[in-house]
């Protein structure tokens, strides 16, 4: 039963069930059109992908490859010291605006129940940088919870959100920025997220020598 199956696979992945975020891998990969992608990119290329656990993950591997984070600071140390400047930050818990614009808040707060045992909404921030020393490309989908980054993974894997995604990013040229923010509230219900939707973001300044045009 599926039931069955589900208990299988969390005792099998027992190491990376403590932080969740397998759920939202299996969600990243869930959206992404398998008929094409899998058959013309992956898998004429295995020797060039891997997953690894956070442990797993050294400096030079950053530097030398396309490289997708899941989850906060929390989970994943080395953000704190990518040589980067942020606007939007994950920190004491929650999402921090560190240059809020007129109306926007210092912190994007989360909504509990009453008791504080079921989170109804939260923030999470997806955010997107130039690889090191101009190498390949960071991609980072994290929330101060594990539903929050369940529900980033699904913003940037549904069409209908990558749509809307690359609309409001787009730059005079017609191009994505290189480097950019993306700040989005989720609904949740039994902590699974049932609405997703754009609060804000931000273009960030890219190196010199990539900057966009």
């Amino acid at each position: 039963t599926k039931g069955a199956y589900v208990t299988e696979q969390r005792s099998l992945t027992a190491r990376f069930v403590q932080s969740h975020d397998y759920i939202a891998m299996e969600r990243l990969y869930e959206g992404i059109p398998t008929s094409d992608f899998s058959r013309d990119i992956l898998a004429p290329h295995p020797e060039s992908l891997s997953v690894l656990g956070v442990s797993g993950v050294t400096w030079e591997d950053i530097g030398a490859h396309n490289v997708i984070f899941l989850g906060s600071p929390k989970f994943n140390p080395q953000l704190k010291d990518i040589p980067f400047e942020q606007d939007f930050v994950i920190e004491g818990g929650s999402l921090r605006n560190l240059r809020p614009r007129p109306g926007e808040p210092q912190k994007f707060p989360e909504v509990w129940t009453p008791s504080h045992a079921t989170l109804l909404e939260d923030h999470a921030l997806v955010t997107r940088l130039p690889g090191l020393h101009g190498h390949g490309e960071i991609t980072i989908l994290a929330a101060s919870s594990t539903e929050g980054t369940w529900a980033a993974s699904e913003y940037v894997t549904r069409p209908q959100h990558a749509k809307e995604l690359v609309a409001r990013l787009g730059l005079a040229s017609g191009k994505v920025p290189q480097a950019y923010q993306v700040v989005i509230r989720a609904k949740f219900k039994d902590q699974v997220p049932i609405e997703t939707s754009y609060v804000t973001h931000r273009v960030l300044k890219a190196p010199e020598g990539r900057a966009d045009k």
